[in-house]
């Protein structure tokens, strides 16, 4: 058999994938360069070999729960001598949900007895993410279609927290409705919080109505990321009262009638893959409420059709909409 002209060491360490070598008993013989890179960007600090080499592998992998993702791969691989394949969900030290693929694989000596094992990690987080993101983006897409009035707006906002919660932590959910056919237009708020779920008009010509008003007709995400240090909107003597919560972060994403909003507790509380689902849910809530105006107008639109005979532009002014329509 020909033998490789690298030697066994540099080659392990120049594996693009985070790896661990153990040995028959789990206990730690190497990492390589690729896994102390993984997890010092994991941990937030320089991880060395030096304090993995000795240790066994199930020290550095349980998370907050106490349970160890990895223990039961070792077991088994170590036990049955087969390779194992598992992606794996779990939370880092810093409380953010990760997905992990674990691939172990074992060596064995000239005997064929198991000597120990090959660990490797792929950060899945991102195509996990992807793909129940368009399971969440559907899921909310049905409740919405099934809107028939107002009312029902309040079974969206149950759907729209049910799926945000299992992706992103916040204090307090809401879908503010504008209605831009009175002058000043007004404002309909939908909310769950801590405190429960609400739905209210706020008095007239208010300043909050104002602030919504004008973040909608911004027509792009308004992310106040910390209201301690900036509050240009003066939010934070409200948004006490209403959430139940001292609130420090908040966003708005404007959609077809309104925006979409979530706040929290903790400063910067949204990353950039957060805003882009709620986007996305933002354009799902465009949709439903452009068809509750399409349902609205329907019954009218089909009784000009029964009684005109010659086409014609029917001009119809339906709840926040007047359009003008060939039939």
């Amino acid at each position: 058999m020909a033998t490789s002209p690298f030697p066994a060491a540099a080659t392990f360490d120049a594996l693009p994938i985070p790896a661990t070598l153990i040995d028959r008993r789990g206990i730690i013989v190497d990492v390589n360069q690729a896994f102390l890179e993984y997890a010092s960007h994991l941990l937030g600090a320089a991880v060395r070999k030096e304090e993995r080499v000795g240790c066994h592998i199930t020290e550095f992998s349980a998370v907050k729960s106490g349970h160890s993702p990895i223990a039961s791969i070792v077991d088994q691989v170590l036990r049955d001598g087969e390779v194992h394949l598992r992606e794996t969900e779990w939370t880092d030290p810093f409380g953010r949900k990760l997905y992990v693929a674990f691939h172990a694989n074992v060596i064995r000596d000239g005997n064929g007895e198991v000597e120990g094992a090959i660990i490797l990690r792929q950060d899945v987080t991102e195509r996990v993410r992807l793909k129940k993101r368009k399971q969440v983006v559907e899921a909310v897409r049905e409740q919405i279609w099934q809107i028939q009035e107002e009312g029902d707006i309040d079974r969206v906002l149950t759907a729209l927290e049910s799926v945000l919660r299992e992706e992103i932590s916040f204090a307090g959910l809401g879908i503010n409705v504008v209605d831009a056919s009175l002058d000043p237009p007004r404002v309909r708020y939908f909310e769950r919080s801590s405190k429960g779920s609400g739905e209210h008009w706020d008095f007239a010509d208010s300043e909050e109505d104002k602030t919504v008003v004008q973040l909608w007709r911004a027509g792009a995400p308004t992310y106040r990321r910390d209201l301690t240090r900036e509050d240009d909107y003066g939010e934070k003597h409200f948004a006490r009262e209403r959430f139940g919560a001292a609130v420090h972060s908040v966003i708005d994403i404007p959609f077809s009638h309104g925006t979409l909003a979530l706040n929290s507790t903790q400063v910067e509380a949204f990353s950039v893959g957060d805003i882009d689902l709620m986007q996305e849910l933002a354009d799902v809530l465009s949709e439903g409420f452009r068809r509750l105006e399409i349902c609205a107008v329907w019954p009218c639109l089909r009784r000009a059709i029964a009684a005109w005979s010659k086409p014609r532009i029917l001009s119809l002014c339906c709840w926040k909409w007047t359009a003008a329509i060939p039939i």
